[in-house]
């Protein structure tokens, strides 16, 4: 994204989410099609992203959705540190939570462990990533993973990247 630029960045991901949400369609009025993707991503899905015949979204397309959100949205450096940020400290959050989480958030089933490989991850992106003062990092940390943890009304892989993009909006606050 950085290196095309926020228009070429725009205009792919604005025809990847279009075929991602017609392919999610497609998946809950053909059940052969849902076979298919469920052969081959089954494994990687959650039970409430089957469709059941009615239009559920994967967190693939959540995903591609949120990024989409970001780059229209926000400065491309803010919308990739913050997608970045998110993913890596994502993925970290679910291996680390499932492998060896114990102690549960007392108002959500994330587990403590989860979120501390959460936020080591995202600072430890948002510093490698470059051009943030620090504290907004840590910040913007802090603000993901209690997002994350939290039980919101919108899916967390849209709401916790944004909540992040929004805090490191401060950075040029505090530059």
């Amino acid at each position: 994204m950085l290196r095309i630029g926020k228009a070429a960045s725009v205009t792919i991901l604005l025809t990847a989410t279009a075929a991602a949400l017609l392919a999610e369609i497609l998946r809950s009025r053909n059940p052969r099609f849902e076979s298919f993707v469920v052969r081959i991503f089954g494994a990687m899905m959650r039970p409430e992203e089957y469709t059941d015949g009615r239009v559920s979204l994967n967190g693939a397309t959540w995903v591609l959705i949120s990024l989409t959100l970001l780059t229209l949205v926000f400065e491309l450096r803010i919308a990739a540190a913050a997608f970045m940020m998110f993913m890596v400290a994502d993925a970290a959050a679910a291996l680390v939570g499932t492998a060896a989480g114990k102690h549960r958030w007392p108002w959500s089933q994330r587990t403590l462990e989860g979120s501390a490989a959460f936020g080591l991850c995202s600072f430890l992106i948002g510093m490698l990533f470059g051009g943030f003062v620090p504290v907004t990092i840590a910040l913007a940390t802090v603000v993901g993973l209690l997002t994350e943890s939290l039980p919101g009304p919108l899916n967390d892989n849209i709401r916790v990247p944004v909540c992040m993009a929004l805090t490191l909006l401060l950075d040029s606050y505090l530059m």
